[in-house]
């Protein structure tokens, strides 16, 4: 099945790394959006490589940051970081094509079986990839997905709790940060390119 539509672009590989060592049955593949992040990247990278999950691919896409020097910061933690990484991946759109496509972009290139995504203004407490992925082993869920803490100038806890399709589908009180298997992602057809930050409501 082919998720990329007759208009998108294809990302280009700005740096790529991985071990000699066979793929691990486990592997869990990070995909990070960044988009004029710079500020912040450093930050959620850290957090990633601080997973107490050991084995995790690293596909970071970057849509065509102008503003900032978001795709520099990306690569040069990667290049430094690469180590800790079964594979690590920076990929650069040509064009801005909204958080849709550069998730697609992460999930076509993904080698594991189960992505967790997450933009780049956003951090991870260490557990929380190890935690997911037994979660979605323990219920044979197709993805299984994160509580969201706000901190700076808001500090509260997130409204997701326990999975209701009925509330759902009323609102999306779900973040699109989570783990969801590759299988789930391709039978829907990938994220669709939808205005105003409804496609996560929408996948």
């Amino acid at each position: 099945m082919s998720i990329e539509k007759p208009w998108s672009l294809r990302a280009q590989i700005v740096f790529e790394a991985a071990k000699k060592a066979r793929q691990p049955s486990d592997l869990v593949s990070v995909c990070v959006t960044v988009f004029n992040y710079e500020e912040f990247l450093t930050a959620c990278l850290d957090s990633i490589a601080a997973q107490t999950y050991e084995n995790l691919e690293l596909i970071i896409v970057d849509d065509k940051s102008e503003r900032d020097d978001s795709l520099a910061v990306a690569t040069a933690w990667a290049e430094q970081t690469a180590g800790r990484f079964h594979r690590v991946c920076v990929l650069s759109h040509s064009r801005n094509q909204g958080p849709a496509a550069a998730r697609n972009s992460a999930f076509l290139r993904a080698a594991a079986k189960t992505v967790f995504i997450i933009d780049a203004d956003n951090e991870v407490y260490p557990r929380c990839i190890a935690r997911l992925v037994n979660a979605m082993r323990d219920g044979d869920f197709d993805a299984t997905y994160t509580q969201l803490e706000y901190f700076g100038d808001e500090r509260k806890i997130g409204s997701a709790d326990l999975w209701d399709p009925v509330v759902m589908a009323y609102e999306n009180y779900v973040d699109v940060m989570g783990l969801i298997k590759n299988s789930a992602w391709e039978h829907v057809g990938g994220f669709s390119p939808i205005e105003e930050g409804w496609e996560d409501y929408d996948f």
